[in-house]
């Protein structure tokens, strides 16, 4: 009923408002070709709308995640980044940068994120997602894999005529 109604109006008067909340809907639909098509629009429309940017960048994000591509990752970080511009106390922005900074293995980054995240927001339940995954970075375990430690992974392998390990 809500997406029948969201769509009359976007029908009727196409307002940024209207397109934004029409593309918030199909992002939590998972309608991601729907979702950018609105957000896109409200990003033209409203090049300042630092919540668009981040919406949109959530699309960008997920596909990204989806196809392990690095270019989706990048547009997230450069939607991001613009809606810090606009708004540098914008929590959701921030949160989210630290995520594709993560997904695109640079824990530097990503980090310093987090950090900024938790001088904004250090009392809500999403603060503590956050300081979780700032300690996975600053202690990693076994399991995280950085490009140094690839490399010397790698190197042991050669060295030891170890194929398996390649794989």
């Amino acid at each position: 009923a809500a997406t029948a109604e969201l769509a009359r109006e976007v029908a009727d008067r196409p307002t940024p408002r209207a397109r934004h909340a029409m593309g918030w809907l199909h992002l939590l639909k998972e309608e991601l070709d729907r979702a950018e098509e609105q957000l896109k629009q409200v990003v033209r429309e409203e090049p300042r709308n630092a919540l668009a940017h981040v919406d949109l960048a959530s699309v960008y994000y997920e596909r990204g995640v989806r196809e392990k591509s690095v270019p989706l990752l990048s547009q997230a970080v450069d939607h991001l980044k613009t809606a810090i511009d606009v708004s540098p106390k914008l929590t959701e922005a921030w949160f989210n940068l630290a995520l594709c900074h993560e997904q695109m293995m640079l824990p530097t980054q990503a980090q310093a994120d987090w950090k900024r995240y938790l001088e904004l927001d250090s009392s809500s339940p999403w603060a503590g997602e956050a300081r979780a995954r700032l300690q996975r970075l600053v202690t990693p375990d076994k399991s995280f894999v950085t490009p140094a430690r690839l490399s010397m992974e790698l190197m042991a392998a050669a060295a030891g005529n170890k194929e398996e390990k390649f794989r």
